[in-house]
């Protein structure tokens, strides 16, 4: 629990120094891929790195955003993180920093972002018409990834971090099995 509270700090302070860059920095954050990041973590943190190394390393990441030289609008920032993050000893949260400074940032701009599973692929204007009335139901613009999967036989499942909505053929047609169970015989 520490840990999220510590990476949810370092990614605040991250949005407030990204200013009006901020979402471009998101763009910039999505380029690197998990792997890399553990990968990087793990050379930051390894013991038997010199700093020198470390620097040089942070430094040459040349062609990418996390470089001064990068030309982006951000330039240097996520350098600037990483250098922090090494001199703090807290590289370890840096994975975390990248997973929870996108939600900080949708929050910030009163969008959430959520899942929909459908059983195979919508039409547009029903994909609309669901998001609209989702967002009339939660009071915020949804961000929606959308997840097709056949098991559920039809309808939708919605979820964010904190909501289930399950209107799923299949959940449907489980509580009628429930209900039919448990009705007495007479």
């Amino acid at each position: 629990m520490r840990s999220a509270v510590i990476a949810e700090r370092y990614a605040q302070a991250l949005l407030e120094a990204a200013g009006g860059q901020a979402g471009t920095l998101i763009e910039e954050m999505g380029r690197y891929p998990s792997e890399d990041i553990e990968r990087l973590c793990f050379l930051l943190t390894h013991p038997k790195v010199p700093k020198e190394r470390k620097e040089a390393l942070i430094s040459g990441l040349s062609g990418s955003s996390l470089s001064e030289k990068s030309g982006g609008p951000s330039d240097g920032l996520l350098s600037r993180l990483l250098r922090l993050l090494v001199a703090k000893s807290r590289v370890g949260y840096l994975a975390e920093i990248f997973r929870i400074y996108p939600d900080i940032y949708r929050k910030g701009k009163g969008v959430s972002s959520g899942r929909l599973t459908v059983a195979r692929p919508v039409a547009d204007s029903t994909l609309n018409g669901v998001r609209q009335r989702l967002e009339a139901l939660l009071g915020c613009q949804l961000e929606l990834t959308l997840r097709e999967d056949p098991a559920i036989l039809g309808g939708f499942v919605f979820s964010t971090g904190t909501i289930l909505a399950d209107a799923s053929i299949k959940r449907q047609l489980e509580r009628l099995t429930e209900r039919l169970q448990s009705a007495p015989l007479n």
